[in-house]
């Protein structure tokens, strides 16, 4: 009986650790997501407020009439979604 009792305790005790290394996997899971969802969030944050900065910048180029002459501008496709950009940002705050 006693080995038998031994055998038990050893197993309930195995048993324990397993379900608190599976406890521990979840956890780590659960924190890595959401982590990963905080990183997330915080690129499309900083994004969006690089890409209201550009609008500004271009709305500015194209009011004071010197997107054309812009060094930053020289690239036809850039001067134009900059204008694209601008008359937009103009439609919604000007």
């Amino acid at each position: 009986m006693d080995t038998s009792a031994a055998s038990e305790d050893v197993n309930d005790f195995l048993q324990r650790i397993r379900e608190l290394g599976d406890k521990r996997d979840k956890e780590d899971e659960e924190r890595t997501k959401k982590l990963e969802e905080e990183i997330l969030q915080g690129r499309k944050e900083r994004q969006a407020r690089r890409a209201g900065q550009f609008s500004l910048v271009a709305a500015e180029h194209i009011v004071q009439g010197s997107c054309n002459e812009c060094m930053d501008c020289t690239d036809r496709e850039a001067s134009r979604r900059a204008r694209q950009i601008a008359l937009t940002h103009k439609r919604l705050v000007f």
